[in-house]
Order: structure tokens, then C-alpha cells, then sequence
């Protein structure tokens, strides 16, 4: 808007500067036209520094939240949540509230820029920060599911291009209940989506979910039936491991 407003100035002035004839009417104009282009560049170049600074602002949202739905969240439960994590609520009113207030003074495109690439940057965080779950099972996945849900309805209802970033997300929780030899069919059928690490962080999830995960992960065994399940786990890995960084089958020309 500051940019028009400044453009109709300027040409008013140009106007006025061309009923000057002759040299100085010229020169005059002349430099009337560069100081015009010199501070309209200014002004768009502000324009696109605050543009980047609030794309910028809206993931730091982004990854305070999600960090703390991870780390401080509770996924192991004894029966199903009915809500999503409250930092995922948390979460959801402040995208609005951001994007409500942007809405009124930016054009679409920009308001596009601001936002565009979230559900991508909220699925890696929910994927590879699960190194900060400590205890997990089939209640707790549900309502990790449940938290990646909500994000995406409160996405929904922003105007901007379908992205479907959380899918990735949803597709990874979903293994948990193919169980680990689903998951390495799963791999196997379809090729990996995901690390390494994060694969055998959601192997550790199904184990955890027998009570065995703590252990397993920390390398102990505290009994024949442990160092049974520990010699199970550690063959899964490896197993995971070679699927993982098999390498592509190439396309046929």
C-alpha cells in the first residue's frame, strides 16, 4: 500500500516538474525520476525483510510448541486421550490469531509466503524429535495421531494452498500398529520414507509398548525372557538397518 501511495506521489510530482521547459525542466526530471526509483527500492526491500522476518517468526511458533507437545507430553497412557496434547491447542490458537491479523494487511501472495511450508516443518519436528519420548504405547500413539489431526483441521481452515506436509507424520505413527514385522514388510514393499534413526525409534515404540523398551535401548537384560526379546530386537535392527540403505532399484529406460 506504501509503495502505491508513493508511486502516485512521485508522478504527481513528475507532473508538475514537466510543465518545466527546456535544460532545467529536464534535469530536474531526470533526477525526480531517479530519487523515485531510489526510495521505492528502499521500501520494497523493507517490505520483503518483514515479510521473512514474520515466514521466520510463525516456525519459531512452530517448533516451541511442537517441542514441548514431544518433550513434555504424556504418550504412555492407560486409555485413549480424548483431546489432542494442550500445546497442539496452544499451537493451533496462535497460527489463527497470526493469521487472522495478517490477513488484514497483506495480499494473498504474501500472506502465502508467510505460512507456506509448515505442515512440512510441524511433521519432521513430530518425526525426529521422538528421541524425547520416553515412555510410549498404543494409547500414547493414538494421541499423537490425534495432535497431527488437529494441526492439520487448523490448517484447513487457513486460505492457502493445500501443502498435506502432515501426512508424513500421520504415515509414520500409523506403522506403529503394523508391528515391527510390518514395518520392515512395509519398507521393504514400498521403500523407506524416513531415517534410519527415526525407523528404529518406532521399532523402540512397539517394543516399548511390552514394557521391554527401556531396556532394549539401553542395551540391558535382566532376565532369560529379556535377553530372549534383547536377541529379537537387535536381529529387527539389523534387519531394519539393511533395508534402509539398500540402495534404489534403478528405473528401467
Amino acid at each position: 500500500w506504501l509503495i502505491v501511495q508513493l508511486d502516485k506521489v512521485a508522478s504527481d510530482r513528475a507532473n508538475v516538474l514537466r510543465q518545466h521547459e527546456g535544460a532545467m525542466g529536464a534535469a530536474l526530471l531526470k533526477r525526480h525520476e531517479a530519487d523515485r526509483v531510489r526510495v521505492v527500492g528502499r521500501f520494497q526491500s523493507l517490505a520483503v525483510q518483514c515479510v521473512m522476518v514474520l515466514r521466520i517468526e510463525v516456525r519459531v511458533h512452530c517448533m516451541h510448541y511442537l517441542d514441548l507437545a514431544v518433550r513434555e507430553g504424556d504418550y504412555c497412557l492407560d486409555r485413549d486421550a480424548v483431546e489432542p496434547e494442550p500445546y497442539i491447542h496452544a499451537l493451533n490458537a496462535d497460527i489463527s490469531a497470526i493469521e487472522e491479523k495478517l490477513a488484514s494487511c497483506l495480499p494473498p501472495s504474501k500472506l502465502t509466503l508467510v505460512f507456506a511450508g509448515i505442515s512440512v516443518l510441524m511433521a519432521h519436528i513430530l518425526t525426529t524429535n521422538t528421541r524425547h519420548i520416553r515412555e510410549f504405547n498404543r494409547a500414547g500413539n493414538a494421541k499423537m495421531l490425534r495432535n497431527i489431526l488437529a494441526l492439520q483441521q487448523n490448517l484447513s481452515n487457513i486460505a492457502l494452498p493445500e501443502e498435506g506436509g502432515l501426512d508424513a507424520a500421520r504415515k509414520f505413527y500409523e506403522l506403529y500398529d503394523l508391528g515391527v514385522d510390518g514395518i520392515l514388510r512395509h519398507i521393504s514393499e514400498h521403500g523407506a520414507e524416513f531415517s534410519f534413526d527415526v525407523y528404529r525409534r518406532m521399532v523402540g515404540f512397539v517394543y516399548s509398548g511390552s514394557g521391554q523398551g527401556a531396556a532394549l535401548s539401553e542395551g540391558r537384560a535382566n532376565s532369560l525372557m529379556e535377553a530372549s526379546q534383547s536377541d529379537q530386537y537387535e536381529a529387527h535392527i539389523r534387519q531394519l538397518q539393511k533395508l534402509v540403505e539398500k540402495p534404489p532399484i534403478p528405473s528401467r529406460s
